[in-house]
């Protein structure tokens, strides 16, 4: 937008004027650091109309993305959103596109008539992308590198991370990075194993940081797969969860966590590859889950 660096600069002086940067050693390498650090709320709200107030002064379109909105609903200061949406107002030449991954803390943000943003988009739901369309993406680039693939196998794929994007570009780019001269069934599963593997470390520290009730709530879920009733007591029985009360807490701290998302009414884990972990190191022939 600012191709002028005396502009550029001029912006950015405007910006950091409220921000203290304090000067520190790194205690391992001993680098020198420098830190920008917004000191108290009106500061922070400062330097985000300043920002706005630059691009109200730009005599042209602007679209602006902000992703991962939703985390809005955990920042501390009070009536956040309530100014965030009293500045856009006044941003005549900029469109904003609001995204973000978890509709249970998104969606509320605009339907829910107390709040600021209620009504104020036209929204839009980006569902997955259909195996129709995945599959002659994926051998495209299959063919491309003169590998051999099992069409069969790939859908096999799709359908363990549900065709999200990113957990299917990390499974195709591991098979793509084999390249072995000829596949055979067994080798696609030594490959999803060695992703499973790949992502353990995170999911054994989530496990050490997460109360074990709730370990056992996502361990259950995962055995289930998808799960209508969360509070249902032949679902609580089967798994020894416990009351259905205490489980209901358990389950609204794991959403806002984006551990557990709904989807069609349907409960589950939002890490497909979590789910496959779970199944292969905790459900075979396990009638109670524990840690």
């Amino acid at each position: 937008i600012e191709t002028k660096p005396d502009k550029l600069m001029r912006l950015v002086k405007s910006l950091v004027l409220g921000i203290r940067p304090s000067f520190s050693y790194d205690s391992y390498s001993g680098v020198p650091k420098v830190d920008l650090n917004i000191q108290t709320d009106k500061q922070a709200f400062s330097s985000l109309e300043a920002i706005f107030r630059w691009l109200t002064d730009q005599n042209q379109k602007i679209w602006l993305a902000i992703d991962e909105f939703q985390q809005v609903t955990q920042y501390e200061q009070p009536g956040f959103e309530a100014r965030l949406r009293s500045i856009l107002q006044f941003c005549q030449h900029a469109s904003v596109v609001f995204s973000g991954s978890n509709r249970h803390l998104l969606w509320p943000i605009f339907t829910d008539g107390t709040r600021p943003f209620y009504s104020s988009t036209d929204m839009m739901e980006l569902g997955p992308i259909e195996n129709q369309d995945y599959l002659p993406f994926i051998e495209g680039h299959f063919r491309e590198g003169k590998m051999q693939w099992e069409p069969e196998i790939i859908e096999e794929w799709l359908a363990r991370t549900r065709t999200h994007t990113y957990y299917v570009q990390v499974c195709m780019n591991m098979l793509f990075g084999m390249k072995p001269k000829r596949w055979k069934p067994i080798d696609f599963e030594i490959a999803f194993e060695n992703i499973l593997k790949h992502q353990e470390n995170q999911y054994i520290v989530l496990r050490n940081i997460l109360p074990a009730n709730h370990w056992n709530f996502l361990e259950a879920l995962a055995a289930e797969g998808t799960l209508a009733q969360p509070s249902s007591s032949e679902f609580l029985t089967r798994y020894a969860l416990g009351a259905a009360s205490s489980n209901r807490h358990i389950l609204g701290k794991l959403e806002m966590q984006e551990l557990v998302i709904k989807e069609n009414d349907l409960y589950r884990l939002a890490d497909p590859l979590f789910e496959q972990w779970f199944r292969r190191r905790y459900s075979r022939n396990k009638p109670r889950f524990q840690r």
